[in-house]
């Protein structure tokens, strides 16, 4: 699903945020998620990164906690670069 990602955001951005809230919402999910973004080129990430947090803002009481779990992986990616 990563690599689609910035094509479906494009043309399908509701289903990438309902992809993305789904596995947020589930631990063991959300933990290789961010495992297999952490790999993925900076293009993707960008995205991921900019899908999460307009995921926090649309409900932050609800996802900050388990979005910035993705994203500290991913931001700690890119202060080792």
């Amino acid at each position: 699903m990563p690599k689609a990602l910035p094509k479906m955001v494009e043309s399908a951005k509701e289903w990438a945020m309902l992809l993305n809230i789904r596995i947020l919402n589930n631990d063991l999910y959300r933990s290789e998620y961010a495992k297999v973004l952490v790999g993925m080129n900076h293009d993707i990430q960008l995205t991921i990164i900019n899908l999460l947090n307009e995921i926090i803002a649309d409900n932050p009481k609800r996802f900050e906690r388990t979005a910035n779990e993705v994203l500290s992986q991913l931001q700690g990616v890119h202060k080792n670069k």
